[in-house]
């Protein structure tokens, strides 16, 4: 019989008949309880012999189940049968009593014994731990191990918090690897429960841990975890305990509606606000805008903000202005979403007012796209438009512009503001979803997403570096486009040759490079007015090639990549990288070679020929991609476009 043991103990006893002819015997004992077994024999239940001997059976069957009464005999019988059985029950209820004494003994020996036991193999799992391969680990190589468990989010780094629960030891390395601890993430709905001196302690344990290391801040309000959030004073208390317990703050990243963000700077001036000495990197996603037509003017007191990232979900609604340090600015990174609204105010307002007097600026990315949850069939989508009064914007120093466009319209509402000088070196544009067309005649293009080439004209000259992805550009434009490039050295493209759209989002897209490769094989580099005469560096998007001219597509390849390399060694120009005088890079579609045997002949016969030109003075790369994946995967809320480097 198994008994569970423990105190208090409660029994449940169950007493069965035995077999015929044998005594009856308990065959359960139970109680509730949580930890232990005992194992106790069954007790056998001994009456006396003559128990059932006392009343004859004929007594039981003559009146059981009848309305009669026994006689004076019978009685006899059972007067004396009824006295027997009193005395029998007596004797088993002491016996009873007994047991149970022996089993509560029974189980508290059992108890005793169990936690000694647990108590050995506690030690002995100790003792064992003692021989563990971990602890021959030096503390230093601990400490390397852990800096690599941080996660894909360093933001949300809780990595230290984790390993210091694990053990004694790995509290000791966590606590000193200072790694652990250089980035951090607050919810605002946790200061509902956390006073602002609490805030400031955990500020201040942050910066010991991280021992003078660089820091990382998020600060985050969670859309629908907890009610609209109201207590603003104490944001404004959080952002002013993180400037004076954060001297290393050096990344400062910002979740929030512009309600929050607005009354936690609203009492905030330049002389009042709170100075992030070290402050270098900012990012802003604002993701309920506002139409209140206001100016905030935030982190003036930064004397290092180099690089500062503005997101605004629905921008289409956002009709404030957001005032960022104008000197020390670097690189501005903005991305607007459009949910499919009524549109409200001129977009572009936001990131012009941002970049207000930052003379300073470097490089300049921009997207405009739309939102993931946004009706890409809806009728009537956004337009560019370039009918602002606004006055140009100067930017002296800016040296690059990256720019990714999902809109309809005139794309030279994203230039016709900026005042750039010689300085400007490389742009990009990428357009998603549609392409954009390129142009000199561009009256009739409306509504589709187009560009001028006098909209480009002004941007156009002293480029080193031009990407345009997903354009249409046609045959006769290509020669006007790169006549105004005469200073380009590196060149990237995604032409479009044909274009059927669908719906908005879907098209038949085929790129084409022959006209292209056409120019540049043909040029005349030694004469006045050659087509790029210093390109060194060509990234081409190679269309379907199942053709009967693949041959001569090959050869116009090779001999145009020859030709350019000898020209360009023979005035010693080379790649600042690689150091090659021509380098080419082709990105094969998948669709166009996938699964097709032939092609697959083609494929190997082009990568022979093209092997033949890499030497010290030609390099020729491929790769293989997918077209529609390429063309629309555009940056989402939050991604960052160019991810807002900063140069040493």
């Amino acid at each position: 019989m198994a008994i569970d043991c423990a105190l208090p103990i409660q029994f449940e006893i169950s007493v069965h008949e035995g077999p015929k002819g044998l005594a009856p015997y308990i065959v359960k004992v139970e109680h509730r309880a949580r930890t232990h077994q005992v194992s106790v024999e069954e007790v056998p239940v001994h009456l006396s012999p003559d128990a059932e001997d006392q009343v004859p059976k004929f007594i039981f069957s003559n009146y059981g189940r009848t309305r009669r009464q026994p006689s004076t005999v019978d009685d006899a019988y059972l007067d004396k049968f009824l006295k027997k059985s009193a005395r029998d029950i007596a004797k088993l209820h002491g016996r009873m009593r007994s047991v149970y004494t022996n089993i509560q003994q029974l189980c508290i020996q059992a108890a005793e014994i169990s936690s000694t036991v647990l108590r050995k193999q506690h030690l002995a799992e100790t003792a064992r731990s003692f021989r563990a391969p971990i602890r021959r680990v030096p503390p230093e190589v601990l400490s390397m191990i852990f800096s690599m468990y941080r996660g894909p989010n360093l933001c949300d780094n809780r990595s230290g918090r984790l390993l210091s629960q694990v053990s004694r030891m790995f509290r000791e390395v966590a606590l000193s690897t200072p790694s652990l601890w250089d980035s951090h993430r607050l919810d605002l709905g946790d200061l509902h429960n956390r006073s602002p001196s609490n805030s400031a302690s955990f500020l201040r344990l942050i910066k010991d841990r991280a021992s003078g290391r660089r820091l990382s801040l998020d600060i985050v309000e969670r859309a629908r975890s907890y009610p609209e959030y109201s207590d603003h004073s104490r944001v404004r208390a959080l952002l002013r305990s993180s400037s004076f317990a954060l001297p290393m703050l050096t990344t400062l990243r910002l979740d929030v509606t512009f309600l929050t963000l607005a009354s936690a700077f609203s009492s905030f001036g330049k002389e009042t606000g709170p100075t992030f000495d070290s402050l270098e990197l900012l990012t802003l996603r604002i993701r309920k805008p506002t139409r209140d037509a206001t100016t905030l003017t935030m982190f003036s007191n930064c004397p290092k903000l180099r690089a500062a990232s503005l997101y605004l979900e629905q921008f289409d609604r956002f009709d404030a202005a957001i005032h960022l340090p104008s000197m020390p600015l670097r690189v501005f990174d903005y991305q607007a979403t459009y949910d499919g609204d009524e549109m409200y105010g001129d977009y572009m307002v936001p990131w012009r007012e941002s970049i207000q007097g930052c003379s300073a600026l470097e490089q300049l990315n921009l997207s405009f796209v739309y939102h993931p949850d946004f009706d890409e069939y809806l009728a009537d989508p956004p337009f560019l438009d370039d009918e602002s009064s606004e006055s140009q914007i100067a930017l002296p120093q800016l040296q690059t512009i990256k720019v990714v466009n999902e809109l309809s319209g005139r794309v030279r509402s994203i230039f016709s503001k900026l005042k750039v000088t010689e300085n400007l070196k490389t742009l990009r544009f990428e357009a998603k979803s549609q392409p954009c067309i390129i142009a000199s005649d561009d009256e009739n293009l409306f509504p589709k997403m187009f560009c001028a080439l006098s909209d480009l004209s002004v941007i156009l000259y002293s480029l080193t570096s031009l990407s345009l992805i997903h354009v249409v550009i046609s045959d006769d434009d290509l020669p006007r486009l790169f006549d105004m490039t005469p200073n380009l050295t590196h060149l990237e493209i995604l032409n479009i040759a044909e274009w059927h759209e669908i719906d908005r989002r879907a098209a038949y897209r085929r790129p084409d490079n022959e006209r292209l490769v056409e120019i540049l094989r043909d040029s005349d580099l030694s004469l006045p007015g050659a087509i790029l005469p210093r390109l060194v560096s060509l990234v081409l998007y190679v269309p379907d090639q199942r053709n009967d001219s693949f041959e001569a597509t090959v050869k116009d390849y090779v001999t145009m990549a020859k030709k350019r390399a000898e020209w360009n060694a023979s005035r010693n120009v080379s790649s600042t990288e690689s150091k090659n005088h021509f380098e080419i890079h082709l990105h094969f579609f998948e669709e166009s070679v996938k699964g097709h045997t032939d092609d697959n002949i083609d494929m190997l016969q082009f990568e022979m020929e093209m092997t033949k030109i890499n030497t010290d003075s030609c390099r020729f790369q491929y790769t293989y991609d997918v077209l529609e994946r390429f063309i629309n995967s555009g940056c989402r809320p939050g991604e960052g476009l160019c991810g807002a480097s900063i140069d040493g």
